[in-house]
C-alpha cells in the first residue's frame, strides 16, 4: 500500500504580512513627506503655508528731468496702468481709506505745484492746496482729513498742517510742528513724521487731542519715510546706516527696533502691504523689492521707481 505523501496547502498569512510591511512602510514615507513639505513652507502642523504677496503698488516714476508719473502695478503681472494721466506731472500718490479717491501733488506747466484730491483717472479733481515740490500728504481714516508737509522755500524747514475737507471749503490748522513725510496712524489720534529734532531728523508721533509730541527714535543720522502699519501696531523707517539708508521696523511706542534690511542694497521709501503682511521699499535709489514684515524673503521687483501706497485699502469712511 502506497501511502501518499501529505498535500501542502498554501497559506495567506506570508501574503498578509508583506501587504502589512508595505503599508506601514508607505504611510511612514507619506508622514515624513509631509513633515517635510511643513518645514520647507516654513510653518508647523494646523498652520497654511504664507500667501503671496497680492494687491497693486502704486509707483513714482520719470525721467531725470520732466515731470513724474504714478503708474499702478499688479503683483498678479497684470499689464501696469498710468494713474492720473495728462501732461501734468503727478507725484507721492496715496489712495484714501476707501479706495475711492487719490491725492497726490501735481506740477503744472506754469510751475505752479498743488495738493490734488481726485479720481485715479484723473477725469475729476479738485487742487486742496498750493505746496512745494517735495511735499507729501497723507489721509485720515475718516477720509474728511489731510496731515500735509509744507515747505518754506526760503528757510527749507517744512511746517506739518491739518486740512479738514468738506463740500465748500478747505480749512487749515497750523500745527506749528516741524515736520516732513506725515503718515496718519489707523486709530486716527495720531500723526507719525520725520521732523528736525536737536540738528537730525527723528520720528515723532503727534498726539491730535492735546498737540504732544513723543520723539521714538533719537539718532546722529536722518531717519525718515514713516509708516503705519495697517493694524497700527507698527511703524516702518529708514534710518541711515554707515552711508546707506536701511529698512527698520518698530513697535509704536518705540519699543522693538528691528532693522530688516543690511548691505549695499539699502533701502528707502517703505510702504505696508494691506495685509500687513509684506513690505515694498527701494533699493539704493533704483529697483523696488519687497519682504516680509519681519525682514525675511526679500525679492526683487521688475520695477523701478519709488512705491508710495500698496492697495488696495482696506478702510471705509
Amino acid at each position: 500500500m502506497v501511502s501518499s505523501s501529505p498535500t501542502c496547502q498554501p497559506t495567506e498569512a506570508p501574503h498578509r504580512l508583506e501587504s502589512l510591511s508595505f503599508a506601514l512602510v508607505r504611510g511612514c514615507l507619506g508622514a515624513c513627506l509631509a513633515v517635510l513639505a511643513l518645514l520647507l513652507a516654513g510653518c508647523g502642523p494646523g498652520d497654511t503655508p504664507p500667501a503671496a504677496p497680492t494687491g497693486a503698488l502704486i509707483v513714482q516714476q520719470g525721467p531725470l528731468s520732466g515731470p513724474p508719473s504714478l503708474v499702478s502695478y499688479e503683483l498678479d503681472g497684470t499689464e501696469p496702468s498710468a494713474l492720473v494721466p495728462g501732461p501734468d506731472g503727478a507725484a507721492a500718490g496715496r489712495w484714501a481709506p476707501d479706495g475711492q479717491r487719490l491725492l497726490w501733488i501735481q506740477r503744472s506747466a506754469d510751475g505752479t505745484v498743488a495738493l490734488v484730491v481726485g479720481d485715479p483717472d484723473g477725469t475729476t479733481s479738485s487742487v486742496v492746496a498750493t505746496v512745494g515740490a517735495g511735499d507729501t500728504a497723507t489721509w485720515a481714516p475718516d477720509c474728511r482729513r489731510l496731515a500735509v508737509s509744507l515747505r518754506d522755500d526760503s528757510t527749507g524747514a517744512q511746517a506739518l498742517q491739518l486740512l479738514t475737507l468738506d463740500a465748500s471749503a478747505v480749512s487749515s490748522l497750523d500745527t506749528d510742528v516741524d515736520g516732513a513725510s506725515p503718515d496718519w496712524s489707523p486709530s486716527g489720534d495720531v500723526v507719525v513724521f520725520a521732523g528736525d529734532r536737536g540738528g537730525d531728523t527723528d520720528i515723532v508721533v503727534l498726539d491730535l487731542a492735546d498737540g504732544t509730541e513723543r520723539q521714538l527714535t533719537d539718532n546722529t543720522v536722518g531717519d525718515t519715510g514713516p509708516r503705519w502699519s495697517p493694524d497700527g501696531d507698527r511703524i516702518a523707517w529708514a534710518s541711515r546706516i554707515n552711508e546707506r539708508k536701511q529698512i527698520f521696523v518698530m513697535a509704536a511706542d518705540g519699543g522693538a527696533k528691528t532693522q530688516l534690511t543690511v548691505g549695499m542694497n539699502g533701502g528707502e521709501h517703505p510702504v505696508w502691504s494691506p495685509d500687513g503682511e509684506w513690505i515694498a521699499y527701494q533699493q539704493a535709489g533704483t529697483a523696488l523689492a519687497i519682504m516680509r514684515a519681519d525682514g525675511s524673503d526679500h525679492r526683487l521687483l521688475d520695477i523701478v521707481g519709488i512705491p508710495t501706497d500698496w492697495g488696495p485699502p482696506t478702510g471705509s469712511c
